[in-house]
């Protein structure tokens, strides 16, 4: 029979185990959202009444990224952390990192918001980046129903793929990549909506 003593020592340790990953993930989180707010603050900087309209259209479009990767990829991080069995080793080497080239690149998309070419083209890196991460973790999770990961990493690529094709055939204007940028947050945003609200 097992010493007492052994096994209470051991669920000791499981849970500070436990506790020192919790805290790690809440630290990047912070981190995560710090940069975000930088790249807020790049917007505010240059956010003036009479500003054109193609510069108000992306304003709207940083906004959308905001709300939907404010809570999203460190909510990904939390899945994989309860729900990921055999493969939470890939978490500090691999998600965390992908979590905060997500909040870098949205900072250098607010860094060029006036530079409506890059400020777009950067939009997109996001999506591409975002939806190869998803898959991986879709992969990752393949014995659980997570609907909403399933449409973000399909619509983020359809979306990203069409920009990155017509860009490549020479349709690059301005309109079209704030409606597929539109397009991409409002279905995302109006499809999974309740999934934001989950833990």
């Amino acid at each position: 029979m097992k010493n007492p003593l052994i096994t209470i020592k051991e669920i000791y340790k499981k849970k500070e185990r436990q506790e020192i990953g919790e805290k790690f993930i809440e630290i990047m989180e912070i981190i995560y959202a710090i940069i975000l707010a930088c790249g807020v603050v790049k917007i505010v900087e240059v956010f003036q009444w009479d500003i054109p309209l193609d510069r108000w259209l992306s304003i709207l479009i940083a906004v959308f990224v905001l709300i939907r990767f404010f809570f999203a990829p460190s909510k990904n991080i939390k899945i994989l952390v309860k729900k990921g069995i055999g493969w939470k080793w890939s978490i500090m080497p691999y998600d965390v990192l992908i979590l905060i080239t997500h909040s870098f690149i949205y900072y250098c998309m607010c860094l060029k918001i006036q530079e409506i070419e890059i400020f777009y083209l950067y939009f997109f890196i996001l999506l591409f980046v975002n939806s190869s991460w998803l898959f991986t973790i879709w992969f990752r999770l393949k014995n659980e129903k997570i609907t909403y990961i399933k449409i973000w990493a399909i619509s983020n690529l359809i979306f990203s793929g069409v920009y990155f094709v017509t860009s490549i055939i020479g349709l690059k204007f301005w309109l079209l990549w704030f409606v597929l940028a539109l397009l991409n947050s409002l279905i995302d945003l109006f499809i999974t909506y309740p999934d934001y609200f989950q833990d």
